[in-house]
């Protein structure tokens, strides 16, 4: 059974979006905390400088975590007999219904300690040691033809890191646009290969230490953002201020043909243009509400 909650409300939007055609959606990543059961069932949260969030935004997260159910931990293979916190970002959606109301839903969410360390400046919540990390890595250039015509996007990667810290294979996530265009598959094809490009020549650290360390490959997630000037103060990116809503028109969504379980982690719940690697611990098995890709 299908748990979907969401709010019908009057909504502050940009005036961006309320011009713009009915595929554009409004987002906003809200970072937090997540407590789960050992049977999988929901805890507690904690959000990240919730004063800050919009209040149907809070008030939607209260109504639909509570429902969540997780598939029971597992430790090592083994079960647990401790409540699991993890760091959570849940991917919260706008949709224009008409005027100034807005039908609002969680449509996605990650899990791992990155998720809270964004949010809360703490190196401390992933030890570098343990998680994959960044040896060598170039940002890819703007291709011209999409700079030229003032388009602006994000990449969205999935890589698979191998022991030796380089990339073993890599995939095209997803491809927003902020800018509108009639080429918008043309243009997400040319940010899509200008990353690939580059992400295939970067080094990372593999852990050495913690369970993470004995496994053979790590998939990791990678926002790419291509931002020009007219688009930055809308952009979804981690400069972006604060619980306030950022306007993109999303494209289709390609799952990582190695990642055998995909649910319970969403590419567009990573703010910011760091790597995101998902805790294992925590399947959703709660369905959450669909992308919607154009």
């Amino acid at each position: 059974m299908k748990h979907w909650a969401w709010l019908v409300f009057a909504l502050g939007l940009p005036t961006v979006a309320l011009a713009a055609p009915p595929q554009l959606q409004e987002s906003m990543v809200v970072p937090g905390t997540i407590s789960v059961n050992p049977d999988g069932t929901f805890k507690g949260y904690t959000l990240h400088e919730p004063d800050k969030l919009p209040p149907p935004v809070r008030a939607v997260i209260a109504q639909t975590l509570p429902m969540w159910t997780f598939e029971p931990i597992r430790i090592d293979g083994k079960p647990t007999t401790t409540v699991t916190t993890t760091g959570m970002q849940l991917h919260v959606v706008a949709t224009v219904t008409h005027g100034d109301s807005a039908l609002l839903q969680i449509v996605g969410a990650s899990f791992g300690c990155e998720a809270w360390k964004g949010a809360s400046g703490t190196p401390a919540a992933c030890p570098p040691d343990r998680n994959v990390s960044y040896s060598e890595r170039r940002p890819p250039p703007y291709p011209v033809a999409a700079a030229r015509n003032g388009v602006s996007g994000e990449v969205l990667l999935m890589l698979q890191i191998g022991r030796d810290g380089k990339v073993v294979q890599a995939i095209v996530h997803q491809v927003n646009l902020y800018t509108q265009t009639s080429d918008a598959a043309y243009y997400r094809n040319m940010l899509a290969k200008a990353s690939l490009r580059t992400a295939r020549k970067w080094i990372f650290r593999a852990p050495t230490e913690g369970p993470d360390a004995l496994k053979g490959a790590w998939t990791v997630t990678v926002p790419i953002n291509f931002i020009l000037p007219a688009t930055r103060s809308f952009a979804c990116t981690a400069q972006r201020r604060y619980g306030s809503w950022c306007a993109y028109l999303p494209g289709p969504v390609t799952p990582a043909p190695w990642v055998a379980d995909q649910h319970g982690g969403d590419a567009g719940a990573i703010a910011g243009d760091g790597l995101f690697v998902g805790d294992p611990r925590l399947v959703l098995e709660t369905p959450l509400g669909p992308h919607h890709a154009s």
